[in-house]
């Protein structure tokens, strides 16, 4: 479920924010989000889904031009869903404002109606979310979606006795209005990693349906419809009352429907290992800098000691892994607090290995590196000129970003770590 939706111009200046409790709690990671952004925005291509991840929330993010559509929701939310919803928000907002986009001066009021498009976009998207993050789904294009959703509710409403679902033959739910136990039930019956295999002339009874209630399953056209029925009733009044949701079903394009699995943990975008965490401040501000998070109990305050207290210079994301002892998620999550409190700052890295000559060699040999990691020298040295990101370097010769940034560190003063991407002509 979405928590809530802001809308920025580049800059940071809010044009918009929606929150479904009415907290806006996003307000204060906005800064962390842009800050992050000039780390993210030359690792994704306009094509792939924009996420970052914290430990329990995670942003999903949609740019039109100068303007940013952003997302705050579960982390085991499917970012896809999210994306399209933001997808067509982004379209409705530029296309009725565009003439107050382009003022030179913006004001949050000249955008509050905007609220009853978002509260309608997403309840085309009822339901969705939730499956999404359990089972495989199947999103249709949003007009053929309403227009199903809408012909189930009218079909249920006149039968007063069923709830319904839309599923593909290999499993994918494209909308339900079942219980979540009846989800669990229809499941237990049907393997879903398998085609579903029906008898469509006799009820299915299970132990968590309700004593009077079974499940009456159909193929229509290249999907099935499930229905919870009364066990009283008999197979032709079923069909009869199922009529014009199966007449409208028979029509749906199967093919359109993007299909999407559940959300697994590699999935989720976060900083990156090679990404480098500068500190805003100097060892002896910490205990100031400690101050200002008194809303926090004292075990949160002690993680972030320990992560103020191992940020040098040039710490990278695995670097606080191994020195903090703290796993990603909460390392990530209390990142993004320091970084919207401008304690800290999210950059990426441009390595530079200085010319390859005779005293390169004697330090080579001074410290002992093994062949295995003088290989690893040999093959991304001709990238470490400063116009390649670690992840591209790695991206380029198949070398885990992780295992890059090892060797680099062997190689001492030999390395310069470049903040902006930019051919460095020393080498």
């Amino acid at each position: 479920m979405v928590k809530e939706i802001v809308i920025l111009k580049e800059g940071g200046i809010p044009l918009y924010h929606y929150s479904v409790t009415g907290e806006q709690k996003l307000d204060e990671l906005v800064s962390g989000f842009l800050s992050a952004l000039g780390s993210m925005a030359e690792k994704i291509s306009s094509q792939q889904i924009r996420v970052m991840s914290f430990e329990k929330n995670k942003f999903v993010w949609e740019r039109r031009g100068d303007v940013f559509f952003i997302a705050l929701v579960y982390r085991e939310d499917s970012a896809e869903i999210y994306a399209a919803i933001l997808n067509e928000l982004s379209e409705q907002f530029v296309g009725k404002f565009y003439e107050k986009l382009r003022r030179s001066i913006v004001s949050r009021r000249d955008f509050l109606h905007f609220t009853e498009i978002v509260e309608s976009t997403l309840q085309k998207f009822n339901g969705i979310p939730g499956l999404a993050r359990r089972y495989k789904t199947a999103l249709l294009p949003i007009s053929e979606l309403r227009m199903l959703k809408s012909k189930m509710a009218e079909v249920e409403k006149a039968s007063k006795s069923l709830r319904t679902a839309i599923l593909t033959k290999d499993g994918f739910i494209i909308a339900s209005n079942l219980r979540a136990y009846e989800n669990e039930a229809f499941l237990d019956l049907h393997d879903l990693t398998k085609e579903i295999t029906i008898n469509t002339d006799e009820l299915s009874a299970h132990a968590s349906l309700d004593p009077d209630t079974r499940f009456f399953v159909t193929e229509v056209g290249d999907l099935i419809l499930i229905a919870t029925v009364m066990k009283s009733s008999s197979i032709e009044s079923i069909r009869n009352s199922l009529k014009p949701l199966m007449d409208h079903v028979v029509s749906i394009d199967v093919s359109k429907a993007k299909r999407i699995e559940p959300i697994r943990e590699e999935e989720h975008f976060a900083f990156l290992d090679s990404d480098i965490v500068i500190p805003n401040y100097e060892p002896e501000d910490i205990d100031e800098i400690l101050s200002r998070f008194a809303e926090i109990d004292d075990e949160d305050l002690s993680k972030i000691r320990n992560v103020l207290q191992n940020t040098t210079k040039h710490s990278t994301i695995i670097d606080l892994i191994e020195r903090t002892g703290l796993d990603r998620p909460v390392l990530v999550e209390l990142l993004a607090q320091l970084i919207a409190k401008d304690i800290a700052r999210i950059t990426n890295v441009y390595p530079v290995i200085k010319k390859k000559d005779e005293r390169f060699s004697a330090y080579l040999e001074v410290i002992g590196m093994p062949k295995k990691d003088y290989d690893v020298v040999d093959t991304i040295k001709q990238y470490c000129n400063g116009t390649y990101s670690i992840k591209e370097i790695a991206t380029k010769t198949g070398i885990s970003a992780t295992r890059i940034i090892s060797v680099m560190k062997q190689l001492g003063e030999n390395v310069k770590w470049q903040k902006s991407r930019g051919l460095n002509h020393d080498r």
